[in-house]
């Protein structure tokens, strides 16, 4: 029997997290839930700005875990970043000589594997 997930019954932004925290495991239906509560919108205000790119950064994306923050820039560098202590982990230098537009990471790969576009 497929388990139940308890996002859909949550009525505001502390018990979809909850939901999440206490055994709901499909981080697709989570973030979809998350795009449209209002309150978690209203919420949302700078904790840091994370220093290091020299060029405009153009994308970001979350890890699988949500344990790595990836940003990609003009200046042709994909950086990895910790969320939680706002400190950088690897500044990845790109054969890109274009702007890079579209960083990834490739799911169930353990972080491992970054693809970018440009």
């Amino acid at each position: 029997m497929k388990r139940k997930h308890h996002y859909t019954s949550a009525t505001n932004v502390a018990q979809i997290v909850s939901a999440r925290n206490n055994g709901g495991n499909d981080p697709i239906l989570f973030q979809n839930r998350l795009k449209s509560a209002r309150p978690f919108i209203d919420m949302i205000e700078l904790e840091a700005e994370l220093k290091g790119h020299m060029g405009c950064v153009n994308c970001l994306e979350w890890s699988e875990d949500g344990r790595i923050l990836a940003s990609a820039s003009d200046d042709f560098h994909v950086m990895l970043w910790d969320p939680f202590t706002h400190r950088q982990l690897y500044d990845l230098v790109t054969p890109h000589d274009g702007n890079i537009f579209s960083v990834k990471f490739i799911p169930k790969r353990n972080n491992s594997i970054l693809v970018t576009g440009a």
